[in-house]
């Protein structure tokens, strides 16, 4: 059985010295020394905590839902527009697709799957499930 936990152990080490996770890593130290871009991202994820929270709850009218989405918007607007955040977002967005695939191959090929290819796509996949 240690086989297997060796192999993921080896996949996730292959995982971490990919391009894609050193990319992510270095935008996540830009992001990190930039006070700013900190303290934006910060109030975007605090903004979005709240009103996903008061949703829940029921506690928020349509007026203050519409008040606090156009001060989200403004704000991811503006974070967008900062160089060191939009490419953290990226990095962030590539690594997740990259992981991702590696994960929809193991589906595929616990599934029985045999003909993946490096570049993971349905229309690749002649008995595809809809994994993903």
């Amino acid at each position: 059985m240690s086989v297997y936990f060796d192999k993921a152990r080896e996949l996730g080490k292959l995982i971490l010295s990919s391009e894609m996770s050193l990319r992510l890593a270095d935008a996540d130290a830009a992001l990190q020394s930039n006070e700013t871009a900190k303290i934006k991202m910060s109030k975007l994820h605090d903004m979005q905590a709240e009103i996903q929270e008061r949703l829940s709850r029921g506690s928020i009218t349509q007026e203050e839902f519409d008040r606090v989405h156009v001060r989200i918007s403004e704000l991811a607007s503006e974070i967008k527009r900062d160089p060191i955040i939009s490419a953290a977002i990226r990095a962030e967005n590539e690594y997740s697709v990259f992981v991702n695939q590696i994960f929809n191959i193991l589906k595929a090929t616990i599934g029985g799957v045999t003909d993946i290819t490096d570049s993971f796509s349905c229309e690749k996949v002649k008995k595809c499930r809809g994994c993903h």
